[in-house]
């Protein structure tokens, strides 16, 4: 099967290829990197037989869709059902940055990855589109991140992987990289609205101690270049509003009111859904909202079609 191409590429390092998708608006609508919505919340079987579509047989029965880890990463599709994932480039200032942070191995031996579901080897440089010689790079992505790893640590020749990284406001360090140093300025929270581009990069540093007897894969490698915007206010993707705690169906009826006065719309209820992670409230017009339980953010309406 072939790699999905909202995928943005880097160069081979020591092997190691990493691949870097802006999640945008939708990152609360796929909060796991290899099951969608739909699927996560079911007890599949195994009966999709034991041979790929993409690359053939393996060692295990699949789920129905017929596709292994390795290849439902590679096409960011579920590897249940087959479904496609959704990515985005809009995020709001005052929002997650969320990303989708794919590795592949592109060398001819096995290659084992130390963590790379944790934020701690992962920095990132995000360049201001009309100032090409300032980048921001966090110097901390961390936070209640639901980072899982898709595809196993340990990566045959050919495999792909995947983990979904972001990180609430507050989580997040900018620093000012500008080359002269009288300019720099203060490191921020937050990114101001505007266009950027950004490049992910994983890191195992091989001077650490013990490192002569690791045996995971050692080095830099960077993604290519995704382009990002960060809206203002006024324009939001998503909105924070009510409690950071949406614990009850009536905190999910009084958050979406008071979006509802912030933003002029009128949200009419079918029903509302507790998913684990986040409220699922599906209204008349054949939409569908997602109320993040530990932040409050709720998405825009996302249209399902017919119900």
């Amino acid at each position: 099967m072939p790699k999905a191409p909202q995928i943005a590429w880097g160069q081979i390092s020591n092997g190691l290829e990493v691949g870097l998708v802006p999640i945008g608006s939708a990152w609360g609508m796929w909060l796991q990197p290899f099951q969608c919505p739909g699927c996560i919340r079911t007890d599949p079987r195994r009966d999709g037989g034991a041979k790929c579509v993409g690359c053939g047989p393996q060692d295990l029965p699949l789920f129905k869709a017929g596709i292994c880890p390795s290849c439902a990463a590679a096409s960011r599709v579920c590897e249940i059902c087959g479904k496609g994932k959704p990515a985005g480039n809009e995020f709001n200032e005052r929002g997650s940055l969320a990303f989708e942070l794919h590795f592949r191995n592109a060398g001819d031996a096995p290659i084992t990855l130390f963590a790379p579901e944790s934020a701690a080897h992962w920095t990132f440089a995000f360049k201001p589109g009309t100032d090409s010689d300032v980048a921001r790079r966090s110097s901390q992505a961390a936070g209640p991140a639901p980072t899982v790893l898709h595809g196993g640590a340990v990566l045959p020749k050919g495999r792909h992987g995947a983990v979904l990284l972001w990180a609430d406001p507050g989580h997040w360090k900018f620093e000012d990289d500008r080359r002269d140093e009288p300019l720099r300025r203060a490191a921020a929270d937050r990114l101001a609205a505007g266009p950027y581009t950004v490049v992910a990069t994983y890191e195992h540093a091989a001077g650490h101690e013990g490192a002569g007897k690791c045996p995971c894969w050692h080095g830099k490698a960077s993604s290519g270049e995704a382009t990002i915007n960060i809206i203002g206010d006024g324009k939001a993707s998503f909105y924070l509003v009510g409690p950071r705690e949406v614990t009850d169906e009536a905190a999910v009826r009084r958050a979406l009111q008071a979006r509802d006065a912030a933003t002029g719309r009128r949200t009419r209820f079918i029903r509302i859904e507790d998913s684990g992670t986040q409220w699922e409230v599906y209204h008349s017009e054949f939409t569908v909202s997602y109320v993040s339980k530990k932040t409050g953010w709720i998405s825009q309406p996302i249209s399902l079609g017919p119900l």
